[in-house]
Parts: C-alpha cells; structure tokens; sequence
C-alpha cells in the first residue's frame, strides 16, 4: 500500500465527509451553546478546604510535600521525550519518512512543552498550597490541554488549521486562568470558565480522534491519552479514600501525578508513529 504524507488521514467517510463548512458551524455551535449554559450557572467556588491534600504533610527525600512534589516528574518525562522526538530526532526524520510540517510540528511542541510546565507549576504550587501558586499550576494544565486540541486539529484535519487555533486556544487558556485569580482576589472565586475551556478542550479531543480516525493508529492513542487523565481525575475526586485505603502508602491526588504522566505516553507514540510515516510512493 503506497502512503503519502498525509496517510495519517483515513478516508473521509461519515460525519468528516459532510461540507466542511457545516462541520464547522456545528462546532461552533456546540462550543457557543456551552458557554452560554455555563454563563447561566451560578458562580463556582473554590472548596476552602482544596488544598489540604492527604498525607501532604510528610517529606521525602528530603523535599516537603515530597509525595505530591516529587510525583510531578512522571508528568514532565513524556514532555522531555516528546519535544526530544519533535527538535532533536524530527531534524534528522529516518530514511523514506516525510517530514512532519513546520504548523503541526509547532502545536505539538507546545503540546509537549506544556506538560513540562504543568509539572514545574505543580511542583511549585505543592512546595506551597496557596492560591496564588495554584495559577501557575491551573495555566500549565490548561494549556497543556488547548495545545494539544491544536495538535490534533493540525494532525487529523489541517496542518494550518491547527496553527491558526494554537494561538486563540492559548489566549482562551490563560484568559480563564486570569478571570478565576482575579474573582479570588475580588473574593468571589469563580471556576465556571477554567473549568469550561479545560473540559470543552478535552471533549473536543475526543471528538475529533472519533470523528477523524487515523489509519496508522494515533486516534486510539489519544483516546487512551484521555482515558488515562480521566483515571487520574477520578482518584484526585477519590484522594482521602485511596490514601486510608493503601494504610498512608500514597494518596489519591499523587496517584493522579503518576495517572496523568502516564497519559503522556500514548501522545509519545504516537509521535512516533507520525516521524515515521513514509513519503509518496514508499510502501506502508
């Protein structure tokens, strides 16, 4: 079978075959219908009690909060491999493979190093739990997850498409980020929209590995990228009970550490698998 660069393409079919430019008013539609019943809502505090985590008082290793600051590595390592794979092995891509383009390479960048700075800002805000160091760790979270709904725009549908939504998925991120500081500081702490971007971004991930499968694989694996940080939300919901649960071993919220840096490495792979798509003419 003969691939070109964009194998990673299936053949259009069901929903992805309909008019571009319904598929998109659709889209748009969803998200804006979305933000209009959050916008009904009522404001959505922060918990007083959010950051006093199980067990968060030992230190290991000599570090304070070790368990929960510590665990933040398994967050940065598929980060480290991914921006490896992308500006190190990419430059140099392996006989007969086509080269990513420059659009889609650039959101996966960002993907990979917004799981780096998720993990320096948790790590940071777990050396100290207040609200103000939660910025930093919410900012590298949600722009982990708007890159990435970039990158998988620019690998499943358009290389410049997914360029062009980086850049407002970035705003929207760190806009939401800044109304939920700003509501703290005004003493009406309000989650509704750091919660909406977040949650829209991976639903919207979701919905495009589903409704524009790849070929060569990579759909499953960001659908088991999802599954896997959907795991860690649950034991982060489920922090005191796993930490009475394992004696005091290790809590829920670390659990989620390890959980959410495991979800790096399905995108890892399938990186790979994309670095080593053959051109035009080369057999698959």
């Amino acid at each position: 079978m003969s691939a070109g660069p964009s194998s990673l393409k299936a053949p259009k079919r069901g929903w992805a075959a309909r008019p571009a430019g319904l598929r998109l008013a659709a889209e748009v539609a969803a998200a804006a219908v979305a933000a209009a019943a959050v916008s009904l809502l009522p404001r959505v505090p922060q918990p007083a009690s959010y950051h006093n985590f199980a067990g968060d008082d030992r230190t290991l290793l000599g570090v304070p909060h070790g368990h929960d600051v510590l665990s933040n590595a398994a967050i940065a390592a598929p980060g480290v491999a991914g921006l490896w794979l992308l500006l190190g092995r990419q430059r140099c891509p392996a006989a007969g493979a086509a080269p990513m383009p420059a659009a889609e390479r650039a959101c996966w960048v960002a993907t990979h190093l917004g799981m780096v700075l998720a993990a320096a800002g948790s790590a940071r805000y777990h050396l100290s739990p207040n609200t103000a160091t939660l910025a930093w760790d919410r900012l590298g979270m949600c722009c982990t997850f708007t890159s990435l709904l970039a990158a998988v725009i620019a690998q499943l549908r358009s290389a410049a498409a997914g360029l062009l939504a980086l850049a407002p998925l970035l705003a929207a991120a760190c806009g939401s980020v800044l109304w939920w500081q700003a509501s703290e500081a005004a003493g009406r702490g309000d989650l509704r929209w750091y919660a909406l971007v977040q949650g829209l971004a991976a639903a919207a991930v979701g919905y495009h590995a589903l409704a524009y499968p790849s070929p060569r694989g990579s759909s499953r694996h960001i659908l088991a990228s999802l599954a896997l940080y959907g795991a860690a939300i649950v034991c982060d919901r489920l922090d005191r009970p796993v930490y009475l649960l394992t004696m005091g071993l290790v809590s829920g919220h670390t659990i989620k550490h390890l959980l959410a840096g495991a979800a790096g490495w399905p995108l890892v792979a399938a990186l790979g698998q994309r670095i080593r798509a053959p051109v035009a003419g080369q057999r698959a």
